[in-house]
């Protein structure tokens, strides 16, 4: 395969499972991995003879895919696996500014019933270089993480599943290449606020050298005995978002891990800006704002690992609902898109 020639490629299903031809090339992307799960099952039969396989031993006995892209998180693309993975069907508001507007996308999950997957969110993703495509339908996102540090990007990686993989042909673009914005690893700003305050009150006070946002399982393919191999929906498990933050060794460590001891709950706040979507008297930028309530579960051992000689730890934080905020998490994107290509 040529590398040099990968692209990944997606449209949105209006009918989950209806193929459709791709609408957007998705930018950003280091490398795609797609695996065809289809299960052939060989058994072992008595024929008399030493052969312990024979010719029609085989039997197929499920369809699926995966594929798993690493790549840069992006002011842009984020929002197609948050449609993917979140909810299907947001749409962004428009602020006045000119002469570009910015748009704001908001993300949460029902706390009571599955999001809907359409029109924007379930989709037909083709994978490929110049000589072989695969195409694969009822797309969906089963889960994501993005981590950065100091002087680096922000790396995200997505995992995908679908109904199966067929060969294809790349659908051809008018526009295939798009200008996107990544995001700076160290432009994150993480604030930390007890339970009961206001969220993105009060920004870590010690060093943060980085941390990672892992969403959990978001969606999950269903089998059913239907007459058909492949799964037949989709489903919702319960949602375990987690945050890691690396922090250096220090005094206001000191407070967080008393925090910990005390059990005290908290209100997470990612928060990274971009470049200026417009000026005049309220300005925008893009930007993302990933909120949580959470609870520290862990605390790494003083002394288990080193930067530049200086102690650093990890904070593990886990989504968990606060009655009183009344979320457990929720995603801002702010681009200057008023809808996905």
């Amino acid at each position: 395969m040529a590398t040099a020639f990968g692209k990944v490629q997606r449209g949105a299903e209006s009918v989950a499972g209806t193929a459709v031809a791709a609408t957007a090339r998705l930018m950003g992307e280091y490398t795609a991995e797609w695996d065809d799960q289809t299960v052939i099952d060989l058994q072992e039969t008595m024929r008399g003879d030493l052969n312990a396989y024979h010719i029609g031993d085989d039997e197929k006995l499920a369809v699926a895919a995966v594929a798993k892209l690493d790549g840069t998180l992006l002011f842009e693309d984020f929002v197609y696996w948050l449609l993917g993975g979140v909810a299907g069907n947001v749409t962004p508001t428009a602020d006045s500014g000119t002469p570009t507007p910015a748009q704001t996308w908001v993300f949460e999950h029902n706390q009571n019933a599955p999001d809907p997957i359409t029109p924007a969110g379930v989709a037909t993703y083709e994978f490929g270089d110049d000589t072989l495509c695969e195409e694969m339908e009822y797309g969906l996102v089963r889960n994501f993480e993005f981590f950065w540090g100091v002087q680096e990007r922000t790396k995200l990686t997505v995992n995908l599943f679908g109904r199966q993989l067929s060969p294809s042909a790349f659908t051809v673009l008018a526009s295939p290449q798009r200008d996107v914005e990544g995001v700076a690893g160290q432009a994150w700003k993480v604030f930390l606020d007890d339970v009961g305050g206001t969220i993105g009150t009060t920004e870590y006070p010690g060093c943060l050298r980085g941390g990672t946002f892992s969403s959990g399982d978001l969606w999950l393919p269903f089998h059913c005995a239907n007459g058909q191999l492949y799964f037949k929906t989709h489903i919702r498990p319960k949602l375990k978002p987690q945050v890691k933050l690396k922090v250096a060794v220090d005094s206001s460590l000191a407070a967080y891990r008393a925090k910990f001891r005390a059990k005290t709950r908290q209100l997470v706040r990612l928060e990274n800006t971009g470049s200026e979507i417009h000026a005049g008297a309220t300005p925008a930028s893009k930007k993302i704002t990933l909120d949580m309530a959470g609870v520290i579960t862990g605390i790494s051992a003083i002394g288990s690992a080193v930067e530049e000689q200086v102690y650093t730890e990890e904070l593990t934080l886990m989504g968990a609902y606060d009655p009183t905020w009344g979320h457990m998490w929720k995603t801002t994107v702010v681009n200057a898109l008023s809808a996905m290509p």
